[in-house]
């Protein structure tokens, strides 16, 4: 992506897209993207099992917040241990599903 510059009085002023980790062009599909976690929050509740709704609610709530603005703050720290937490929970949660023997290689 070209990065486009604006000249004023001599002065050059850079990118709005600078402080961010991604560009706004590139990072509004990762916004729309992490509106899944929607989805999987609501089926899980209509399974009725809200343990596991509650992971994919943190999850849509932290990456909505900040992909909305994908800068280096705290809330790129909040929403990596966030997906993280969530991804461990899920594989600890899963573990002893009664699909196990399915997925197991032998």
């Amino acid at each position: 992506m070209l990065i486009s510059m604006q000249y004023t009085n001599d002065v050059q002023i850079s990118d709005p897209d600078d402080h961010l980790a991604l560009p706004l062009s590139m990072s509004k599909w990762l916004y729309r993207l992490s509106w899944l976690s929607a989805s999987t929050c609501c089926l899980a509740v209509y399974m009725q099992l809200f343990d596991l709704a509650i992971v994919p609610a943190a999850v849509l709530f932290t990456s909505i917040k900040y992909w909305r603005c994908p800068d280096y703050s705290w809330r790129r720290y909040v929403d990596i241990v966030t997906v993280q937490f969530a991804i461990y929970y899920q594989i600890i949660r899963a573990a002893p599903g009664m699909y196990l023997l399915h997925f197991t290689a032998y």
